[in-house]
């Protein structure tokens, strides 16, 4: 999470002045709203990704604290968000948003087989008004992992630092960086081996009630009936 200092910083830094923005998007990423650091640093990276090359989204990651300019499979990212039907400036309401999203990302990454060693969210405002924001946080985990109750604690760890209860809130992402495949994961010297194997075998039950039974089937608490 960056300090305030650090993002008055970005404040008051034009895009343009941004390394690896380039003379061509530092005329267009102004056009679209999108004047400072700052302002590219919370841009909704699903948004962005739809206009704009993997070489200025590693930029934003970049902004955002991880390093995503190494080319490798490390730096593959996947994400699940949704729209809101109605805005939201219920704290709960947007938790539980973000507890479904990780649930379904968590999901998509046990599906391909893949772990992650970064979760990140992001919750956004009305990206057609002047004062559209689009905060993020990530956190590092300490052993690469796709276990659906990690990404929820993440998430109840997260959104406090970015929620800001008088915005209305229009939509909400969840994002997995640093991924790395489950076969060629090393176990840490001091990690618990046998929680783990039960993390695992959780995971595969899980999966397996909702493949038999339905997604919605299963749910992190809060969210129950939100899907």
């Amino acid at each position: 999470l960056m300090t305030d200092m650090e993002t008055a910083l970005l404040d008051k830094l034009p895009v343009a002045d941004v390394w690896g923005v380039g003379r061509r998007y530092a005329v267009k990423l102004p056009i679209l709203g999108i004047r400072t650091a700052r302002h590219l640093r919370d841009v909704d990276l699903d948004w962005f990704s739809k206009k704009f090359p993997v070489t200025l989204q590693r930029v934003v990651l970049e902004l955002r604290g991880i390093d995503a300019h190494v080319e490798s499979d490390n730096t593959v990212s996947r994400q699940s968000g949704m729209t809101f039907s109605h805005p939201l400036m219920d704290y709960q309401s947007i938790k539980n948003a973000l507890d479904i999203q990780a649930r379904y990302l968590s999901e998509k990454l046990t599906e391909e087989g893949l772990l992650a060693c970064v979760f990140g969210i992001s919750i956004f405002t009305n990206r057609f008004e002047d004062d559209f924001e689009a905060p993020c946080m990530s956190v590092r985990f300490n052993r690469e992992t796709a276990y659906m109750p990690t990404f929820s604690r993440a998430v109840s760890f997260a959104l406090p630092h970015i929620f800001n209860p008088a915005r209305m809130y229009r939509g909400c992402r969840c994002f997995a960086y640093d991924l790395v495949k489950a076969t060629d994961r090393q176990n840490g010297l001091f990690e618990d081996r046998t929680r783990s194997m039960k993390e695992e075998k959780l995971q595969k039950v899980v999966g397996e009630i909702e493949r038999r039974y339905g997604r919605n089937t299963m749910a992190v608490g809060g969210s129950i009936g939100l899907g």
